[in-house]
């Protein structure tokens, strides 16, 4: 996989975060990150949770979306430090 592109945006349109499946609204504040990989390019979104789980942790074989807040005990108390608690 090559990363052509990593961006902190402010969506246009409603977007899923690849590491934990939550839809986000139009608006939201996401990093865009577009890659190729095989002739194939593709556009993954990323919320502030799941950046944070990603760099405190090596996720070298991949994983599919939403294996972040399924499979990561952190995942939930980190939320609510960076969200607060309502999910």
């Amino acid at each position: 996989m090559t990363v052509l592109n990593v961006a902190q945006v402010v969506t246009r349109k409603p977007h899923c975060c690849w590491g934990c499946g939550r839809r986000f609204p139009a608006g939201s504040s996401l990093q865009r990150v577009t890659d190729v990989e095989h002739g194939q390019f593709s556009r993954l979104y990323w919320c502030d949770v799941c950046r944070e789980i990603l760099a405190k942790y090596h996720h070298g074989d991949g994983f599919e979306m939403g294996d972040l807040k399924d499979e990561d005990p952190d995942w939930e108390a980190i939320r609510e430090r960076l969200e607060g608690e309502t999910p």
